[in-house]
């Protein structure tokens, strides 16, 4: 394990950032180690979201230097006897509960060790709130090297893994994949990772189809019609429907886990 901390903590959840808790884990983290900096990634994660966020979060955590420590916190099982982990992943150190948020860590090849709730969190630890009395508090220490890897113990068991979302490859060159998130613009994000997707061509990219209707695979926004329908390659690297200066989830009624099918040029 070559993690060397960087000093940097990362908070996501699915608070949804319109009340008070990403702040309460902001000021736990601060308390605990003052020098870290910490930054909010990403606290939209749909409630009680484990599969998107274990999905999705996985693409986000590699846009920060290594060294950084991520703290997720999408915890309905919090207060149970669910485990409290941190995983070694690539150049990072992640923090939050087994309940298959890191799946994909996991099947990578992610190490784990163990938080112990009494030792690493806050002395008045709640059983309705761990994301700011034990994951942000150790994760600010985690990233400030006040709290080593080594001094934690290995996880006995297996970790906890969900079905994530994916994209079959079927004869001819369809795709089929669903539709995992809804973006603030409306945008739908799917599962259809854009390395299967054919490159631009004198033929076009080829069509979508989302219930009954059939969308062209284009580059950018500005190649579509105001209004119209498209589809192209979002910064999630995945696939996305989206509406030229509108909203596609509006446009389309089109909710998550909608099966979204991909044709190639004919």
């Amino acid at each position: 394990m070559s993690f060397r901390p960087a000093g940097i903590l990362t908070l996501s959840s699915d608070f949804g950032g319109l009340g008070p808790y990403e702040g309460q884990m902001r000021g736990a983290a601060l308390s605990a180690a003052p020098e870290v900096r910490v930054f909010d990634l990403w606290h939209g994660v749909p409630p009680q979201g484990v599969r998107l966020g274990a999905f999705l979060l996985p693409r986000l955590w590699p846009t920060f230097p290594p060294g950084t420590v991520h703290a997720a916190v999408v915890d309905p099982g919090v207060g149970t006897e669910r485990a409290a982990l941190v995983v070694s992943w690539r150049d990072f150190l992640l923090v939050g509960p087994d309940n298959g948020l890191f799946t994909l860590p996991f099947r990578e090849g992610g190490e784990v060790r163990l938080l112990d709730p009494k030792r690493h969190g806050r002395p008045d630890l709640s059983f309705t709130f761990h994301g700011r009395d034990l994951f942000a508090p150790a994760g600010a220490r985690l990233a400030a090297g006040l709290l080593e890897w080594n001094s934690l113990e290995p996880y006995p068991g297996r970790p906890v893994q969900v079905d994530l979302p994916g994209a079959e490859a079927l004869p001819g060159g369809e795709i089929r994949g669903e539709v995992v998130l809804a973006d603030p613009f409306g945008n739908l994000v799917t599962s259809i990772p854009s390395r299967l997707l054919p490159g631009p061509g004198a033929g076009g990219r080829g069509r979508v189809e989302i219930l009954g209707r059939e969308i062209p695979v284009l580059e950018t926004y500005g190649q579509a019609e105001p209004g119209a329908l498209l589809a192209l390659t979002g910064s999630f690297g995945l696939m996305e429907i989206a509406r030229r200066d509108g909203s596609a989830r509006e446009g389309l009624g089109a909710a998550e886990g909608e099966e979204v099918r991909f044709f190639p040029p004919s």
